[in-house]
This record gives structure tokens, sequence and C-alpha cells, in this order.
């Protein structure tokens, strides 16, 4: 089976854009939060088990005393009925390796870029200042890193959780989507090795 990809992003680093040129390079399905929010449905879960990925939803929640009791594993059938399609899954998303870690072949990709590239991409993006621009990066960023210590208990910038690290400041996009799809041909069938921790062990919000 084709090893499957999770492609992670820093805002501002245009990994989205990474993560579908690598999928359309690789002949991959290209998986993002709507299509597994759909999935989730088909397996029986509703909103609450899947939004953990929308950031001003567990943002909210995680502020709250009383917390709807959503466990992370619950999405796994979901995940796995994507991850092993035939032709392939790239998935567009925060923490989906560490669900998938141990149950598929993985390659687990990081795109980033400097905090000041990103927020010049943000500038443009959404007309708005400089300021304005590196907080709404920077607040991201946080957000990211509690919310694998929370639900992981891991860094989020650790280098050594990922398979690949792709810059956009120094590649083009193109050249990130070859480099993925290099790795992938590297791997082959196999993914990175299964993760010690169990399912069951990941928190629940």
């Amino acid at each position: 089976m084709k090893p499957c990809v999770v492609v992670s992003q820093e805002m501002g680093s245009e990994g989205d854009r990474v993560a579908l040129e690598a999928s359309a390079l690789l002949g991959y399905r290209f998986i993002q939060a709507e299509t597994i929010g759909k999935l989730a449905r088909r397996h029986g879960l509703q909103g609450g088990e899947w939004r953990w990925m929308d950031q001003s939803w567990y943002r909210l929640f995680a502020r709250l005393d009383e917390r709807p009791h959503v466990h992370l594993a619950a999405l796994c059938p979901a995940l796995l009925d994507a991850a092993t399609d035939r032709r392939g899954a790239l998935f567009l998303g925060r923490g989906i390796e560490e669900l998938l870690r141990g149950h598929v072949g993985l390659v687990s990709v990081h795109v980033v870029a400097p905090l000041e590239t990103r927020a010049e991409r943000i500038m443009q993006q959404v007309n708005i200042m400089r300021s304005r621009a590196e907080e709404r990066v920077q607040r991201s960023d946080d957000e990211n890193a509690w919310f694998y210590r929370y639900f992981f208990q891991v860094d989020w910038s650790d280098p050594g959780r990922y398979d690949l690290i792709l810059d956009t400041s120094v590649l083009t996009l193109h050249e990130c989507a070859q480099q993925l799809g290099e790795a992938v041909a590297q791997r082959g069938g196999t993914g990175s090795p299964p993760f010690r921790e169990s399912m069951a062990e990941h928190k629940t919000l």
C-alpha cells in the first residue's frame, strides 16, 4: 500500500499550495478538513468529534471549565478510511500525523518559512499592517504549539517529529512538491515506524 502523506504548515508558509501541487504530482487524493468532516459524519460522528481542526473552536473550549467530552481517537476510523485509499492519500491538517502513526505507512511533512516572510504574505493576502500580520502569525504559532502539547504531549516545532521539512522562503512551491514526491518515492510502501503510544493514550478535550 502506498504510504500516506500528512502535511502540516505554519501560517503564511503556503503549505496548502505545496500540498495541493504535491498531491497532483503523486496522483494522491487531496484531503482537507471539509473532506474529513464528511468522512467523520459517514462514520456516525457529529461536529464535535472532528471540529478540533477548527482553531476557533478548540480555542473557545480550551477556556471553558466544562469541556465537551471529545476523544480524538474517535476520528481514527474516518481517517483510516481515507488513508487506505488505493490511489494514495495526502492530508493537509494539524495533528493528523499523530492520529495515524502506527496504523499506516506515513510520511510526515512540515512546511515552514521565517516569521517575517510569512507576515509579508499575510499582509498582501488580507491587506493589513505589518504589525497586525506579525501578531496574527505569532498567535497561530502559539496556538499550534499549545494544540500539539495539550492533545499529544509533543513539541510542534521539533524537527525530529517530521520526515521532511520544507522552507518556502528558500524553495519554490514546485521544488517543495518535487522534494515531497521524492521523499514518498524513497519511502516506498513503508512510511514512518509505528508510534510508541497507542491511540487510547491521546488526551480528551
